[in-house]
Parts: structure tokens; sequence; C-alpha cells
């Protein structure tokens, strides 16, 4: 007769992500940087960590790179972290380009194929402020005795219009118009 028993456990590791990001707020074409830390509060190693980065919408991937690991896709990216240590931290750099003005969130999820006791804190979001882009080459021309043509190119496609300022010597800036948006002159 035998009195055998079998005994299993899980392996716990209680995962962590954060994620900061700037400059904020960007300008609609620069580069937008995330930082995103995954830390392991134990109390055993985790295996196979994943982090997994959806991207906000609207922007494209310049770059991700992951240390320790490695980082591919472009939106979602997934970070392949490997093993992360009990105590140890794993960080991933992933850089966008916002297309237009607006909110941006980012959310990413870190995940191990060990059992993790916590999975609130799996999950990290950060919002964003993006700026449209300025117009550029401004000319004036006179187009009568008292009268000036403003045209300009628009480089933001969302913009709510644009606000018209003239300034006489030393006085102050005062708005003389406001435009909608597409606009690209003033009479």
């Amino acid at each position: 007769q035998s009195n055998a028993a079998l005994v299993t456990w899980q392996i716990q590791a209680d995962l962590a992500v954060t994620m900061t990001g700037g400059p904020d707020p960007v300008r609609a074409g620069s580069n937008l940087t995330y930082t995103l830390t995954v830390s392991n509060g134990g109390p055993r190693s985790a295996r196979g960590v994943t982090l997994a980065d959806t991207l906000p919408a609207g922007t494209s991937l310049v770059s991700a790179t992951a240390s320790p690991g490695t980082c591919s896709g472009n939106g979602p990216v997934t970070c392949d972290l490997g093993t992360i240590a009990n105590g140890a931290t794993a960080t991933a750099t992933i850089v966008v380009r916002p297309a237009a003005g607006g909110m941006l969130t980012n959310t990413a999820t870190v995940s191990t194929t060990d059992v993790d006791p916590q999975p609130v804190n799996n999950t990290a979001s950060l919002t964003t402020r993006t700026l449209n882009l300025p117009p550029s080459n401004l000319t004036a021309r006179a187009s009568g005795r008292t009268e000036v043509t403003l045209t300009w190119q628009d480089n933001s496609p969302d913009e709510t219009g644009f606000q018209i300022e003239r300034k006489i010597a030393r006085g102050p800036y005062r708005r003389i118009a406001i435009v909608g948006a597409d606009v690209e002159t003033f009479e």
C-alpha cells in the first residue's frame, strides 16, 4: 500500500508597469518618447515577460527598444523582456510621431507566463497633449494704399481657425480678425 501525494505549486511574481512620456505638450510632427518600466515585486523571478503597447491612434512608430529584451511590431508593439528577477526592472523606450493636434492616450500591459497575484498594476496609461503645427510662409502684400493681403501655408489638418493680430508702432498687439479652418488668405 502506498501513501503518495502529489504536490504542485505555481511560481508567483508580482509584475507592475509604469509609463512616463514627453515632451508634454508635443508638437504634431515631432517625436514623443514613452519610457515604460516593468518591475518585479516578487516573491520569485517572472519568466516569459511580455510588454504590449497599443500605441495611440494617429501616431506612427519611430523606434522601440528594450533593455533587457527586444521589441517588434508597428502598433501594437510587443517587447519580449525574458526573465525579470525578484526586485529587478526592465525598461522599454518607444518613440512615436503624432500626425495632428489633440489628446493622445497610450496604454501598455505587461504579462508573464507565471502567475501574477496582483494583475491590477499590470496596465499603465498616459495622456499627452499634441499641438497643431503652426502656419508657415507668411507673406504680406500691399493691395492698396492702406490695405494688406496676408497669405500663409496651413500646416495643420485639424485647426479651428487663425487669429489675425496687428501692432501699430510700440503699442500692443490687437486682434483684428478670426478666420476659419483651412483658410490661407486674409485681405
